[in-house]
């Protein structure tokens, strides 16, 4: 999934097909059902084509949003690991491989002073399967880039969680 290109104001272009999508029928909404929820961003289809291309906020590390296999993913570089994984899946290396896993750091409680409740800190890995031929469990995020908040909160999980083994995905590891 690509972007939209604006040129003049007045039209738009598809950046894999460069059709006009400005014209009338050219260009319509994409529907998905998925569980995200990425209200800021319309998403549309090239007649021409058949690119999903996406229209609105743009995300904040230039991230590109993909969709593979009407599965949606908050980057490329998720959506290619994601195949990675399902071809090591069919191949038999790995099994049981789950997506967008929680793992809770902190569960909530009520404060017992002022009666506040306080919700869970919740971790949510992009990936978690089986490795077949090491008999261990995985836990997988693809990163683009680590800011502090992640890496606060994947030490925490590898405290929390020491039966699996934590790694993360880069680029540059693809």
């Amino acid at each position: 999934m690509r972007g939209l290109q604006r040129r003049k104001d007045t039209l738009i272009i598809c950046d894999r097909c460069n059709a006009d999508l400005s014209r009338s029928g050219a260009l319509r909404i994409h529907q998905t059902d998925t569980p995200y929820d990425y209200s800021h961003e319309q998403l549309f289809e090239c007649v021409k084509c058949g690119n999903i291309v996406s229209f609105g906020k743009s995300n904040k590390y230039n991230a590109i949003r993909s969709e593979l296999n009407g599965i949606r993913f908050a980057s490329k570089l998720e959506a290619d690991r994601y195949k990675q994984l399902m071809e090591l899946q069919r191949a038999g290396k790995i099994t049981k491989l789950k997506l967008q896993v929680q793992f809770v750091i902190a569960r909530g409680y009520i404060d017992p002073r002022t009666g506040e409740k306080m919700r869970p800190v919740v971790y949510v890995a992009d990936f978690m399967y089986f490795d077949t031929e090491r008999k261990i469990w995985v836990v997988e995020d693809t990163k683009g880039i680590v800011t502090n908040n992640f890496s606060n909160k994947w030490r925490q999980c590898k405290e929390e969680y020491p039966e699996y083994e934590w790694k993360i995905v880069k680029r540059d590891d693809l």
